[in-house]
């Protein structure tokens, strides 16, 4: 015999919390509908219901839009800004959220690290780190034939942090071995990157930027509105080009900017013996130096400074 009850209580969040872990990442539900429980999980819902069934399995109905986010469930509000977002908590379901297969925004709902091998970013996507972690490390051995990020041709990151804290920190220790086109923190030779918020931390190998280009590359497109952004590189720019690499589009509107070279790249600009590009600084705090040999901010190139704090 089913049994059917409803349940009813008024709460400032509503939510249904999963107590266990969920294996694969799912969209939100524009309706709302039936949500798969069991013995472990916390039904609060301010109004719906939860059935149960001749086999004992429990669903709960409830009428407003819903997203499973690993290990809850949540309202979709318009102030959590969940639709149409990939809500991600692993690396598995973050590497497939950012890939052609994805759709919508990426969304972190917990820590992830340490990625140990490139993500590479194959469609256009905000990444929110909504308050937390992803960390990624490349041994010498993967970061000479790969960089932490790569960005695709064409292919646009935006990098957010909607609750506060969250961080993004990548490293790539690649060395003298390191083969063109790799060795970046961030590689964004053929893409683009645009910083809005959250702490950024980008560590290139020996001849790749911390974020722009591996080795023999241009930085690509690189826009920094916000957030606090830490990047070297050694024979590569902080923030520009890889060793030999100009410095590509770097335009820095606003947020906290540390960038230094170590050997002979520009803190922000071209790598070693790379022009500088097109460097447009519109405001923020820029600290950009370069340890030895290579400029602050520039090499060759073009250097707008609108508005320097």
């Amino acid at each position: 015999m089913k049994n059917r009850f409803w349940k009813y209580m008024s709460v400032s969040l509503i939510m249904v919390m999963l107590m266990g872990m969920l294996p694969t990442t799912t969209m939100q539900s524009a309706e709302g509908g039936e949500i798969p429980i069991s013995d472990n999980i916390l039904v609060d819902l301010e109004e719906g219901r939860a059935n149960q069934d001749e086999d004992n399995v429990l669903t709960a109905q409830v009428d407003f839009p819903i997203a499973q986010i690993d290990g809850s469930i949540i309202q979709v509000t318009a102030e959590n800004n969940l639709t149409d977002a990939s809500i991600v908590g692993n690396e598995v379901t973050l590497r497939n959220a950012v890939s052609t297969e994805g759709s919508g925004d990426v969304v972190l709902s917990e820590n992830i690290g340490n990625l140990t091998t490139q993500l590479t970013i194959e469609r256009d996507i905000t990444l929110d780190l909504n308050g937390n972690a992803l960390t990624i490390y490349l041994d010498a051995e993967t970061g000479n034939t790969s960089s932490g990020i790569k960005i695709d041709p064409g292919v646009a990151l935006t990098i957010t942090d909607s609750a506060g804290g969250g961080t993004l920190s990548i490293t790539n220790r690649a060395d003298y071995l390191a083969t063109p086109g790799n060795g970046a923190a961030i590689n964004t030779a053929d893409g683009t990157i645009i910083v809005e918020g959250g702490r950024v931390s980008a560590y290139g190998g020996y001849a790749g930027a911390g974020i722009g280009g591996g080795v023999l590359d241009a930085g690509g497109n690189i826009v920094i509105n916000g957030g606090i952004v830490n990047a070297s590189g050694w024979s590569g720019a902080g923030i520009g080009g890889g060793n030999y690499g100009a410095g590509g589009s770097i335009v820095i509107n606003g947020g906290t900017i540390n960038a230094s070279s170590g050997w002979s790249g520009a803190g922000i600009g071209g790598g070693n013996y790379g022009a500088g590009g097109s460097i447009t600084i519109n405001g923020g705090t820029v600290i950009a130096v370069s340890e030895r040999y290579g400029a602050g901010i520039g090499s060759a190139g073009t250097v707008s400074v609108g508005l320097l704090v």
